[in-house]
């Protein structure tokens, strides 16, 4: 039985209710009515204030993907630094299937923003590009194109769900992007599902072996753990899997099954 799963309960300094809290008391349900209802009628759509982000980012989140057979993934907020009024996040292996490369993550206006790292500190602002514009789910997505590595320079579309199973839990009130525009033709980036509080709980990309899909075994947010790390670790040592490489064409064909 899936395990539905509530994102960690972050309190301010006053110790009044966090916006995660406040989410979970039900002061969403009319702005994620009123979302549905605006992207349905193709007029732009604005996330709920009050809501946990999509893609939270603190030093010491991690998490747990993976893929048929036992292959994992393994991400992380590694450090964080300052750049201007900004808190830039390092996150490691976020590029998972794609390269081997960190990506600079930071907020911008609800938006979810990368640094480029090849250009960090030779102009002021630091070049940046949204990745994720929360802010606006009726915006399209439009990854830019820091680097050759087949997921940066795609492009799609934000759409809602409800419910996604992965092996992590189940989780509530999702969204996912479809993407259609690509860099590569032998290798892209097909969907992403995010929720609330957790951040990416699926990525299914596609290479010539046919699509492949990751989904969230466990993470760690805020200290709180979510799902079984323990059986995401035991299953990869069971087959004896390799974690995720920066070229899955040499993985072979088989294809991840997930309930969702």
């Amino acid at each position: 039985m899936k395990t539905q799963i509530r994102p960690p309960d972050r309190r301010d300094a006053a110790g009044s209710a966090s916006p995660v809290e406040r989410y979970r008391n039900g002061g969403v349900i009319l702005p994620l009515i009123t979302a549905a209802m605006l992207c349905a009628t193709g007029l732009v759509a604005r996330a709920d204030p009050f809501a946990p982000a999509p893609f939270p980012l603190g030093v010491g989140d991690r998490w747990t993907y993976v893929a048929e057979g036992g292959r994992r993934a393994e991400v992380q907020v590694s450090d964080s630094f300052q750049n201007g009024d900004k808190t830039v996040y390092r996150v490691e292996g976020y590029l998972f299937t794609f390269s081997t490369a960190d990506v600079l993550f930071f907020d911008e206006q609800g938006m979810t923003a990368e640094m480029n790292v090849e250009r960090q500190g030779e102009q002021v602002p630091a070049e940046s590009g949204i990745w994720y514009p929360w802010s606006d789910l009726g915006r399209r997505v439009q990854i830019p194109a820091f680097a050759a590595d087949c997921i940066h320079g795609t492009g799609g579309a934000i759409l809602t769900d409800d419910v996604v199973s992965v092996p992590a839990g189940q989780f509530m009130n999702v969204i996912t992007i479809r993407y259609d525009t690509h860099p590569c033709a032998d290798q892209d980036l097909v969907s992403e599902t995010f929720a609330p509080g957790i951040g990416l709980v699926s990525r299914t990309v596609r290479t010539f072996a046919g699509e492949e899909r990751w989904a969230l075994a466990s993470a760690t947010i805020d200290g709180q753990l979510i799902g079984n790390v323990n059986e995401a670790g035991a299953e990869a040592r069971r087959s004896g899997a390799p974690t995720a490489a920066a070229t899955p064409a040499t993985w072979g064909s088989v294809k991840a099954v997930f309930a969702h």
